[in-house]
């Protein structure tokens, strides 16, 4: 074995370097999967908008107004509202990313925003599969440190405290 890993502290170490990396790499791709197509629907939602409001001003049929209203509701369930123009910050960003990752490595998955594409499905799902088992891994870690301190916090108790 390498030098660097001959304590346990060294492994953690470099286990929580690995993973911070991981997460920034998981973030990285699923913006670069999710931005463009995200950015598409903007897009149309906007020229569909900027059309609808051209041709409509006067008064409106059902059908018409029908068809606008499904456009706005597909557009939200993908998590681009349609209010000021779609003017909202897009899911997608790096930081958003960093906290989608953060949410599917924690298991927490909280929000509104998931992957659209094929590719970031696929990817959402492998990167589950390996990014769960290294928060589990991660975890259990951490919590072998913790008890040691409670062991030593518990010991100094029984000596010290306890006799008193």
């Amino acid at each position: 074995m390498l030098p660097f890993f001959q304590t346990a502290n060294e492994r953690l170490s470099v286990l929580i370097l690995v993973y911070i990396f991981y997460l920034f790499f998981g973030a990285l791709m699923f913006d670069a999967f999710e931005s463009p197509h995200e950015a598409k629907i903007i897009k149309d939602l906007n020229n569909y908008v900027r059309n609808f409001r051209q041709k409509h001003n006067a008064c409106l049929t059902d059908h018409e107004l029908n068809d606008f209203i499904k456009l706005i509701s597909m557009a939200n369930d993908r998590g681009v509202p349609a209010v000021r123009n779609v003017s909202k910050d897009p899911n997608w960003s790096f930081g958003q990313a960093v906290f989608f990752s953060g949410t599917v490595l924690t298991t927490i998955g909280y929000g509104d925003a998931y992957p659209q594409t094929p590719l970031g499905k696929v990817f959402c799902i492998i990167f589950a599969a390996v990014g769960i088992s290294a928060t589990l891994l991660l975890l259990s870690e951490i919590i072998e440190r913790l008890m040691k301190l409670t062991n030593v916090v518990i010991t100094i108790f029984i000596e010290k405290v306890q006799p008193i």
